[in-house]
């Protein structure tokens, strides 16, 4: 029986713009081929899971205004249940700020509702959610309430996954709560300057199960106890690397619902991200089941 997946989290408009390079400090430059797209790391990975088949339930905050509607239906048109986010007065919606230059990309970020997030968002979230349930989580809201949520959702019994980005100094008082800790080499030498296997056996030892840790285009590796498993990056040509990261957790998350392997599941997320660097934008990089399937083999 597949699992449902609750993602606790932040939404966000994303507004992109291609530049030969970065700006100087009181330098102005053309950029090329403005867009917006629905973002935030939360929206992302809710995405992500739906467009994978996953029953996806989001919780979060916008504001009452035209970036908030937009980002709402976004996430209703890939069948994300949108039920526990809630709809704030006289607040903006988050935005992210994205330049890109040559597939690599610079954020600036204006939360907005993200900072409003309460305790109670998250109750109302996991009102669902039952035992052996999957719980995404991020750090663009409010940490203490993020710390929160992974707790309530631990006392139900569900699988509590955390991407802790952007990282932040008091989620290590969190970290016990977590199974499974998904981050980035900049994250990881954040909780600690320690190697790969003395900075995963330290994370470990709080009791979490698995740490993957991402390494871009060169893959990730996975540690548990008494081994890490390195796999290699799927080769692609990278056009744009947002919400790469996002797209793995969510397609981890959307895998382990439906009763993979940890593994099995990291494989298939490392194939969903491959696939997101060849195309631009946030939620409109993010492939299907049936993409994925198409181009790997599942």
């Amino acid at each position: 029986m597949m699992k449902k997946v609750f993602v606790f989290g932040s939404l966000n408009m994303d507004l992109v713009v291609n530049s030969p390079c970065l700006p100087q400090a009181g330098e102005t430059m053309y950029g090329t081929g403005f867009f917006t797209n629905p973002g935030g790391k939360g929206a992302n990975q809710a995405v992500a899971c739906g467009r994978l088949g996953a029953e996806t339930y989001m919780g979060g905050a916008v504001g009452a205004d035209s970036f908030g509607e937009t980002l709402m239906e976004g996430l209703k048109g890939c069948g994300v249940n949108t039920g526990a986010i809630r709809v704030i007065p006289d607040c903006s919606s988050g935005i992210a700020v994205i330049l890109v230059t040559e597939g690599d990309n610079r954020i600036i970020l204006d939360g907005g509702a993200n900072g409003r997030v309460m305790a109670e968002d998250a109750d109302r979230l996991l009102e669902r959610a039952g035992e052996g349930d999957i719980f995404l989580c991020q750090l663009e809201n409010p940490v203490e309430v993020i710390g929160y949520a992974m707790k309530a959702a631990r006392r139900r019994g569900m699988y509590v996954i955390l991407n802790p980005a952007p990282m932040h100094v008091m989620v290590s008082e969190y970290l016990p709560c977590c199974d499974m800790l998904v981050l980035n080499e900049t994250e990881f030498s954040m909780l600690g300057k320690d190697s790969l296997a003395a900075g995963s056996r330290r994370l470990l030892d709080m009791g979490i199960r698995d740490v993957v840790l991402t390494l871009g285009a060169k893959g990730y590796c996975h540690t548990t106890r008494g081994e890490i498993v390195c796999a290699e990056g799927v080769p692609v040509k990278a056009v744009d690397t947002t919400a790469a990261g996002d797209t793995f957790c969510g397609a981890l998350a959307a895998s382990l619902a439906e009763g993979k392997t940890v593994g099995e599941a990291l494989q298939f997320a490392n194939k969903a991200a491959a696939i997101t660097v060849t195309r631009r934008g946030a939620q409109c990089s993010i492939p299907t089941f049936q993409e994925i399937f198409d181009r790997y083999g599942g």
